[in-house]
């Protein structure tokens, strides 16, 4: 058995090599579903423009903050994942004023 510098067993490094692989595909999937949302932010923010209205909307904002919180079932929850739709949402209000998103 493999152990590390101390002394506890580490995990098989092939095992270890096929976690990482699953979550390279799953690193994949979210990406294309952000760039999927972030394509869908740029049209509410043409029409918004369109109609004069304002891109920040506080209320639907925290509407999705409970949506997303709800619908985890963990381990992410709570502040981790307010916080990793805050930088989500932060780009979506940026595409929706027409900026370019490099953040």
């Amino acid at each position: 058995m493999d152990t590390c510098l101390h002394g506890k067993p580490a995990m098989n490094n092939e095992k270890i090599r096929i976690f990482r692989k699953k979550i390279d595909a799953i690193d994949a999937e979210i990406v294309e579903k952000l760039n999927e949302r972030a394509k869908l932010a740029q049209r509410i923010g043409d029409e918004k423009r369109k109609r004069g209205i304002p891109v920040y909307d506080a209320k639907r904002e925290d509407k999705v903050f409970e949506k997303v919180n709800n619908l985890s079932s963990g381990p992410f929850k709570g502040k981790i994942l307010k916080d990793v739709y805050m930088a989500i949402m932060t780009g979506s209000r940026e595409l929706e004023e027409g900026k370019e998103v490099d953040v």
